[in-house]
């Protein structure tokens, strides 16, 4: 959020991403507790269990009998290796910030900086609120053209018309080179970015600054979740303003094999107790999704897995309890190869990306 003068805030019309944040590093996604393998026998009615916990009765869990749906394959259970990008991949994308910048009228530092291990990041000669970042082991960018001429107390002009973005984004994509197969994109949200402004007293003025479109990957049917977006902004004249590429290439796709299957009991307990533990403090709770997906970790790695949404109504001590979500994703495979949020440490990488088979190198203490 950018914090101007009379108490002026960037706030999100409706987008459920920002290219104006920070792009997610292997620490921010060590967030989710931690899967349990314990049985539990809770009292189970018609999708309905009662949870008995100090201090806390009669506590529903509604819709469980979603969990069913944990081992019902429409789709084939594969998993995928993304194309390690060379020195040259690189250097072509970084040459991409200098085409960005030409169109946004601005431009970056001649040299890229090293973000952590795997990113390099080039920032606005001018504007601070811009950069331009490529990750070296997938060739997942982030380009941001800064936010300095969006600040203003007034509406940008001649923004793009919702209906148009679409075609307008594909247009762009095009023109970048950027590859993309419609059949493997599916729009998730068409929205914008907003200015609002406060001084105390009166209702926030709201400015509309940005349109945005997001896109997420679909792979043999099912959706990619995780690492996997395409996320852009467009603003004055319709220009782009900003834009997450994380399409990476498939090297490999190589089915799970049976063997390697979580048995789909074992599967609903894991969930089962997840669900369980996260309901304890909750006023209500409702199981609202659980979709067989295919999961990106952002390190090269998409396999198929489980993403489990819960809905809890919580008493955090307002006047009305607060609806707080919370999602997990539940791996298919016994020895999932891909980095969950869920894990301490990531499984290691099979040699030259090839096999399924992976392992588990020990948790962190």
């Amino acid at each position: 959020m950018l914090t101007l003068s009379k108490s002026m805030s960037l706030i999100l019309a409706g987008a459920l991403f920002s290219t104006f944040a920070c792009a997610q590093t292997t620490s921010a996604k060590l967030t989710s507790a931690k899967l349990t393998t314990a049985t539990l026998n809770p009292a189970v009615t018609t999708g309905v269990t009662t949870l008995a916990t100090t201090g806390v009765t009669n506590i529903k869990i509604e819709n469980l009998d979603l969990l069913d749906k944990i081992g019902r394959y429409e789709h084939p259970l594969i998993v995928y290796k993304a194309v390690k990008p060379a020195a040259a991949d690189i250097e072509k994308q970084l040459s991409l910030s200098k085409r960005f910048a030409e169109l946004s009228g601005m431009r970056f530092d001649d040299s890229p900086k090293k973000l952590g291990d795997t990113r390099l990041a080039l920032s606005g000669a001018e504007d601070s609120s811009a950069s331009f970042e490529v990750d070296i082991n997938t060739g997942n960018f982030l380009f941001e053209g800064g936010l300095a001429k969006y600040s203003t107390e007034q509406p940008t002009l001649n923004l793009p018309k919702e209906a148009d973005l679409q075609r307008l984004a594909e247009r762009t994509l095009k023109q970048f080179d950027l590859p993309i197969n419609p059949s493997d994109l599916k729009v998730e949200h068409i929205g914008g970015l907003n200015l609002s402004v406060a001084d105390g007293k009166n209702e926030p003025k709201i400015f509309e600054k940005l349109k945005t479109i997001r896109y997420t990957r679909v792979l043999n049917g099912l959706p990619v979740m995780g690492d996997s977006r395409i996320v852009m902004h467009f603003g004055e004249g319709a220009q782009l303003s900003g834009l997450i590429y994380q399409i990476p290439e498939v090297a490999d796709a190589s089915d799970l094999s049976t063997q390697l299957q979580q048995s789909p009991k074992l599967m609903k307990e894991q969930a089962l107790s997840e669900l369980t533990a996260m309901a304890k403090k909750a006023l209500r709770a409702k199981l609202t999704q659980v979709d067989l997906v295919v999961y990106d970790d952002g390190l090269g790695v998409m396999e198929p897995a489980y993403h489990v949404v819960l809905e809890r109504m919580l008493d955090l001590g307002d006047k009305e309890p607060v609806m707080i979500p919370y999602d997990f994703y539940l791996p298919v495979s016994s020895k999932p190869v891909a980095f969950f949020p869920h894990m301490d440490t990531g499984m290691f990488m099979p040699e030259e990306g090839k096999s399924t088979e992976g392992g588990v190198v020990g948790k962190a203490d």
